[in-house]
């Protein structure tokens, strides 16, 4: 699944200019997966991350991509089935 970066026209900043990440300085933040620069996986997971694994994410541990969580290159499974 593609990312929906947050753009300008639906940035919650209210169009407050001179100090807005988005708006002002171009971050890049996923409105789904909430992930944001270096802590955005490859491809969005389609659900909001937790803190856990955005930070994981942001350590380069974890990713996500064609649909499957890797940690440290490794498919994450769960109940012996890929965990998507």
């Amino acid at each position: 699944m593609r990312h929906k970066y947050s753009t300008a026209e639906d940035c919650k900043c209210g169009g407050w200019t001179g100090r807005c990440a988005v708006c002002d300085f171009g971050l890049a933040i996923c409105n789904t997966c909430k992930g944001a620069e270096a802590a955005m996986p490859a491809d969005c997971p389609g659900r909001p991350m937790t803190e856990e694994e955005r930070e994981l994410v942001a350590r380069g541990e974890l990713e996500f991509t064609m649909g499957v969580w890797f940690l440290d290159g490794h498919p994450v499974f769960k109940d012996g089935k890929v965990f998507r």
